[in-house]
């Protein structure tokens, strides 16, 4: 492949086309997260940055610009994925506790919690009646 100017046309065919792919990359991520959450209104952002750095020849009578050092990134901002919060209890140990069916009560039990106490409790009852 010829010489290039770096410029915006031809960007992508830095590092052999590695920028490219990346940027592409980044652009499907986003573009899947839209598809995947589009109920929220929040901005996906992909940034690319280059920086570049000079490589200064020292070696002659007149310092000149020998070359450029060019490293990229390509950032990819998606909105987090969380909740508002989850009640815990803490334990006399100080470990705390949630229930993962009933987020804002996790002291209560739902119908299979009592049904799997209550067949515990039978179950030590018959070993202790053994």
């Amino acid at each position: 492949m010829p010489k290039l100017v770096l410029n915006l046309d031809t960007v992508g065919e830095i590092d052999a086309g590695a920028l490219r792919i990346a940027v592409n990359n980044a652009l499907k991520l986003i573009n899947q997260d839209m598809a995947d959450r589009p109920a929220l209104d929040k901005k996906r952002v992909v940034a690319l940055i280059i920086e570049t750095k000079p490589v200064m020849d020292t070696n002659s009578n007149q310092p000149h610009l020998e070359s450029v050092d060019l490293s990229w990134f390509v950032k990819v901002t998606t909105p987090a994925t969380g909740s508002d919060g989850v009640t815990m209890k803490p334990q006399q140990d100080g470990q705390l506790y949630f229930h993962s069916d009933l987020p804002d009560s996790p002291d209560d039990e739902t119908i299979q919690d009592e049904a799997v106490r209550r067949r515990e409790e039978r179950r030590n009852r018959t070993e202790r009646a053994d």
